[in-house]
């Protein structure tokens, strides 16, 4: 980039102010909403459960195969069944 460019540039910034302006807010917009949306989605997926064995943990779903659900969480009496009767748990 040229010392003539920068100064064309400067002269279309004079001439169209409103411009730079929505285009300077939109770039400010757009930067802010990236580094919140990282911000949250990186402390959510490097939360720290605080578990003992965090490499022993399981999520537990039910299929429902008369409305086609097939991951939905489970109904209490299937939870109990499976502390009571299951052996991995």
């Amino acid at each position: 980039m040229s010392l003539a460019d920068f100064r064309y540039a400067l002269r279309l910034w004079k001439r169209y102010p409103t411009l730079v302006i929505v285009a300077g807010l939109s770039l400010g917009l757009g930067i802010g909403a990236t580094t919140t949306m990282f911000s949250v989605v990186n402390n959510v997926t490097h939360y720290n459960l605080n578990f003992k064995d965090t490499d022993r943990l399981a999520v537990l779903w039910a299929t429902d195969t008369e409305q086609g659900d097939g991951n939905s969480p489970p109904d209490w009496e299937t939870i109990q069944a499976v502390l009571q009767h299951g052996h991995s748990f």
